[in-house]
């Protein structure tokens, strides 16, 4: 459960930057008559026009490294979370506490990650448009609180399994953050270096995250289970 404290941290971090990057916008030219044109000179002017940033901090250029930041603290909790949930749901299911797998344990991890990925398969596409509208950044803020609270809510549980299936059910209404940078990083990038940009933050962010939190994730636990047996 500290851990999962930990992870709220992390995440808050996400959460709070998330007005320190600048927004791609399309671009745009003043109205004026101008003759018909071909559809040759067309895609040639509209290539030629000078993409506009809204400045809200940050640099003049939005980067897609403000989203790799992002994912790979995103999935970095994750990596830290996940190795360790399943022994919290044993010492709440099992009788004498401990953190064994146990059959009731095993079903209820099922249980509620199922209706965790169900609501994401049911929820992502609707944010991911909704990101389109709104921009990418309170999309990227909604998913770190959300996965914020699902922490924060597991932590806290003792002896009730309603909190955990209410955790993972808010964690499925918010889990947009991977798709949502990705969309990011390809308004921040040009058509010449996309493929590179979005290949850098799949490896980097979700690969790099889970490399060094599953690790890490064993450490933290393993001193904080000894810290506790000695008092």
């Amino acid at each position: 459960r500290v851990l999962m404290v930990y992870y709220v941290g992390a995440l808050l971090v996400v959460f709070a930057s998330g007005a320190g990057a600048t927004t791609p916008t399309c671009p745009s030219t003043p109205l004026t008559t101008r003759p018909a044109l071909s559809h040759a000179h067309k895609q040639q002017e509209a290539s030629s026009r000078p993409t506009q940033t809204i400045v809200r901090g940050g640099s003049l250029t939005p980067s897609f490294a403000f989203a790799v930041l992002h994912n790979w603290l995103y999935f970095l909790s994750l990596g830290l979370a996940s190795p360790v949930l399943p022994r919290i749901i044993s010492t709440i299911v099992n009788p004498d506490g401990s953190s064994a797998a146990t059959p009731a344990s095993v079903t209820l991890a099922a249980d509620v990650e199922g209706i965790d990925k169900l609501l994401t398969f049911l929820c992502v596409g609707f944010l991911g448009a909704l990101s389109d509208v709104v921009g990418r950044k309170p999309l990227m803020m909604y998913a770190a609180g959300g996965f914020g609270l699902t922490c924060l809510l597991q932590a806290c549980t003792q002896t009730s399994v309603g909190p955990l299936y209410l955790a993972d059910a808010v964690d499925g209404v918010s889990s947009c953050m991977n798709n949502v940078c990705q969309a990011y990083v390809a308004d921040a990038s040009s058509p010449a270096t996309r493929a590179i940009n979005l290949g850098i933050f799949q490896g980097v962010s979700v690969a790099g995250a889970f490399i060094v939190g599953f690790p890490l994730s064993a450490v933290v636990s393993r001193v904080t289970s000894q810290t506790q047996n000695h008092k």
